[in-house]
């Protein structure tokens, strides 16, 4: 009995073996199944990442959030390094794709036993690809030529002390953007850092060491050489080594190099030499009294060198470079003349002091001066011609307005549309030249109406109103801003009360550096106008 059952056993084994294989193989295939659709397998990683068992629709938003700006180190091959991050040169990871390869378990798959350990396996290291985006990469690219672009340097020669020395040539280098997408490209998405390195485009210099050869060695001979200046007398002068380096100069033309003199250089040092045949030339004083010549003491024609015609010599005895002397030519000095000018109290003195004083100066001017203490002394110079007054309209604005006070139809406590009353607004705009008040005022009694008044005080030449310009800008001369002036000074525009109001306003107004600066240690009432290029001072 015991046998049989020995022999079922052994009999039905290998059944049960091939049972419990199909039940494992059913249960393993089922689990594969089972297992959610929506979820990554276990053991997936992302470019390094763990994303085991993740919801698929969180993977996009977990590898942004580590790798959509990874920093990055980018070296110029030989040279400089730049610290930037992979979203500032384009780099953009393809999340998506990604995904699709890390979640790729079909249903056949799942139906293959034991396909889960071996996706597992396969998914334990997917990888992130990436694009890079060429208009990112294109800003990207200024701060990488500015990093790598080096200009070519020619070679040349180096003039110092007393000595001519080869200046060698430098190669450059610049950064294409091919160059750089193609180191980006391949590199792996580190969390921790990604390098890239960038191999520059050498560009050679347009001229080579081997190129300046032979004018290195012509300067070389023109030093070895030397010179001496001869003199009619047989004065000699020997030019020192370093003198004769500091006379040549390198001239490039057309890309080639020639040895050339600086002439400028050898005047100089001919102006420095005098000999036994120089004769110091005199003084002719010429006497002006008012603009015209009343005296004049000649002084004698000395001797000396002829500087541009020796200067020239010794140009043509350097480059020949078997010439080593050059002779001095003398020349017939003419005396220094020297001018004593002075000027009367009156108007011819005053408008010859103005004419010359606008000789000496560059610049457009209109001048208008009058003595106030009853001389009657005055001079102009280009009184009428148009000027645009700046901040010195004020001084007509206030006036205006202070007209309109003395009729009665306004007030000095009346309020303008600033919050600040009309004597505010005055003392504000004339001590300090402020804007905002003189618009304020305007707009209080109208720019028309002030322009019209201006005009009919006898100021024709005076436009307050700007649409009454071509160029929309107030005008006005020197001569009606003197007009005005000597006007105001003498009580002809305003009563007394106001006149002393509006001179103590301009006599206190803080902007000081110019007539006032003058004429330190006198009381000036001025108003100033500063507005582009012009730059005016009414006192």
């Amino acid at each position: 009995m015991k046998q049989k059952i020995r022999n079922l056993h052994r009999t039905h084994r290998p059944h049960i073996f091939a049972a419990s294989l199909v039940l494992l193989l059913i249960t393993v295939i089922f689990g594969q199944l089972m297992y959610p659709h929506d979820r990554l397998l276990p053991f997936t990683r992302i470019e390094g990442k763990d994303v085991g068992w993740w919801k698929a629709d969180d993977v996009v938003d977990g590898l942004h959030d580590q790798f959509s700006s990874v920093p990055l180190t980018v070296t110029i091959e030989g040279g400089k390094t730049i610290q930037t991050t992979s979203a500032k040169v384009g780099i953009t990871p393809k999340y998506r794709q990604a995904l699709e390869r890390a979640h790729d378990y079909s249903l056949r798959e799942r139906l293959i036993p034991f396909s889960f350990v071996y996706k597992n396996i396969e998914y334990s290291n997917s990888p992130l690809r990436y694009a890079i985006d060429d208009e990112i990469l294109s800003g990207f690219m200024e701060e990488v030529t500015k990093a790598c672009t080096v200009t070519p340097k020619d070679a040349g020669l180096k003039l110092q002390g007393e000595t001519v020395t080869l200046d060698p040539a430098k190669a450059g280098q610049r950064c294409e953007k091919q160059s750089v997408k193609a180191a980006l490209q391949g590199q792996d998405i580190s969390v921790a850092k990604m390098k890239a390195t960038v191999t520059p485009t050498i560009i050679k210099p347009a001229r080579s060491n081997e190129d300046v050869q032979q004018q290195l060695t012509r300067a070389e001979n023109i030093i070895a050489t030397g010179l001496t200046i001869k003199s009619p007398n047989n004065e000699t002068w020997p030019v020192p080594k370093g003198t004769l380096v500091s006379w040549l100069q390198v001239v490039e033309t057309d890309g080639q190099l020639t040895i050339d003199t600086k002439q400028d250089e050898i005047k100089k040092f001919l102006d420095s030499l005098k000999g036994s045949l120089y004769k110091e030339p005199g003084v002719t004083r010429i006497v002006f009294r008012d603009g015209v010549e009343v005296a004049k003491q000649q002084g004698e024609r000395g001797q000396g060198i002829d500087s541009e015609v020796t200067a020239q010599r010794v140009r043509t005895a350097l480059l020949k470079e078997s010439q080593p002397i050059a002779w001095v030519k003398l020349t017939v000095l003419e005396p220094k003349t020297e001018f004593d000018r002075s000027y009367s109290a009156s108007n011819t003195g005053l408008q010859a002091m103005l004419e010359q004083w606008d000789k000496n100066n560059a610049g457009r001017y209109g001048i208008v001066v009058h003595d106030l203490s009853g001389k009657g002394v005055s001079a102009n110079l280009n009184a009428t011609i148009d000027f645009v007054p700046a901040s010195t309209y004020k001084m007509f604005l206030a006036y205006a307005v202070l007209f309109k006070v003395q009729a009665g139809d306004i007030s000095m406590d009346t309020t303008t549309d600033t919050g600040m009353s009309v004597r505010a607004c005055i003392d504000e705009m004339i001590l300090n030249s402020t804007n905002y008040c003189a618009v304020s005022l305007f707009n209080l009694v109208g720019e028309k109406n002030v322009h019209d008044f201006i005009l009919a005080q006898g100021f024709s030449s005076t436009k307050m109103q700007n649409s009454a310009s071509a160029d929309f800008e107030k005008h006005t001369t020197a001569h009606d801003e003197a007009d005005f002036l000597v006007r105001l000074h003498n009580g002809q525009l305003l009563d007394r009360d106001n006149t002393a109001y509006l001179l103590g306003l301009m006599k206190r107004q803080v902007y000081r550096s110019g007539i006032p600066k003058g004429v330190s240690g006198t009381t000036v009432a001025n108003k100033v106008g500063f507005y582009d290029s012009y730059k005016h001072d009414a006192a």
